[in-house]
């Protein structure tokens, strides 16, 4: 004071507070300041509109009291405090620990088709009554892929040589004959070694009978797992009698099978009829087929009509039909071959190119292998004929019957 007395404590305190209010204020932005600044931007300048009226002017701040510490001005203040600021942070971040470095980890090789088609017969062989429960081996022969029981004795390259040529003629007789049919993409058959005969057994004889497991069947196309079964006894050097042919007809249904969507087997005439003419590949099959129906139609004694031929279901169901139609009970099964002389005889005429079959027969076929199935004048009017007789008989006349 003017008298040199010291300011009173609570008004001083006062003064300051009301100092620090009008800084604060004055610091931010006003309404209206804000509203004539978007004014402005409105306009296309950055220079805010005069306002109509200027602001009540106001109250000077009181004099700070005497023997207190003014307050920092904000324009020195702020900058200062945000140095400051930025200081301590750039000295917290220095003292922070840093992340350890992870380098990256590489990806594991893309597994080839065959080592792919190998792996996920193997997941599928562990479930299966008479395989499951056993190391294989894994071999590429001639880029086919083989599983071999890893008790199994080496066996013979020459023998493994054939087998994996015979299924890759059958892989690529297939896709001749079927060039044009929807693509359905799929691993490559793998050929799957029992570790004994009874073991092929166990799996080749529940799916043929009632017919009886010849020792000469060495293959089976397992529908199941997806593979070409081997016989142990086929690689022996040597192999059995007919060994090519009985090989290349199996690796044909395993290579439909691969193709298959859902659990229902295809029609018993297309798999026997693709299977038969991929392994009669280089004979006369027509020829065969025309002498083999002639010659039992002559006697009487084809057993198969339209419809049978169409809709049999499974080899039990055509060796009923033969075993039925039997000229003597000693041989119940030998009119048998009338069925694969209709199936393959039929398929080779769907085949020909002649008045368009060929096209009709490889879309009715994509649609088969993807489900679609119809009783034996519906899969005729499928093919383009208007019943089921009226196909077998287009197909006669195509054979000179």
């Amino acid at each position: 004071m003017a008298d040199g007395r010291i300011p009173d404590g609570d008004a001083t305190d006062e003064a300051l507070r009301r100092a620090l209010r009008r800084a604060a204020e004055e610091a931010r932005p006003r309404p209206e300041f804000r509203e004539r600044l978007r004014e402005g931007f409105l306009e296309g300048s950055l220079v805010p509109a005069v306002p109509d009226a200027a602001p009540a002017p106001e109250a000077a701040p009181a004099p700070a009291p005497a023997g207190r510490v003014l307050p920092i001005p904000r324009w020195l203040a702020y900058p200062a405090a945000a140095a400051a600021l930025l200081v301590g942070l750039s000295v917290a971040s220095s003292l922070r620990p840093e992340a350890p470095f992870d380098p990256p980890v590489a990806s594991p090789p893309a597994l080839s088709p065959a080592e792919e088609a190998m792996v996920a017969a193997e997941r599928r062989l562990v479930a299966d009554p008479v395989l499951g429960g056993r190391t294989w081996q894994r071999r590429l022969v001639g880029e086919r892929p083989w599983l071999f029981p890893a008790e199994a004795a080496s066996a013979d390259a020459a023998e493994v040589e054939v087998i994996s040529r015979a299924m890759a003629d059958a892989d690529a007789t297939l896709r001749r004959l079927l060039e044009g049919a929807p693509e359905r993409a799929a691993l490559p058959v793998v050929a799957v070694v029992a570790p004994t005969r009874s073991a092929f057994e166990a799996h080749a004889a529940p799916l043929i009978e009632p017919l009886p497991l010849s020792e000469y069947t060495i293959a089976f196309g397992l529908r199941g797992p997806r593979v070409l079964l081997i016989a142990p006894e086929t690689l022996a050097p040597g192999g059995p009698p007919c060994e090519e042919m009985d090989i290349v007809h199996e690796a044909a249904h395993a290579w439909l099978h691969a193709r298959m969507d859902g659990a229902a087997p295809l029609p018993l005439w297309l798999e026997e009829g693709l299977a038969d003419g991929v392994s009669m590949r280089g004979m006369d099959a027509r020829e065969w087929c025309r002498k083999l129906i002639g010659a039992l139609r002559g006697a009487g004694l084809d057993p198969f009509s339209a419809k049978q031929v169409l809709e049999t279901e499974g080899i039990a169901g055509a060796a009923e039909v033969a075993r039925q139609a039997a000229p003597c009970d000693e041989r119940p099964y030998s009119l048998l071959p009338a069925f694969h002389a209709h199936a393959q005889s039929l398929v080779m005429f769907l085949l020909d190119e002649e008045g368009g079959r060929r096209e009709r027969f490889l879309g009715w076929f994509g649609r088969t292998l993807a489900g679609e199935r119809a009783d034996a004048d519906g899969t005729a009017r499928a093919l383009g004929f208007e019943n089921a007789d009226a196909l077998i008989e287009a197909r006669d006349a195509w054979l000179g019957l």
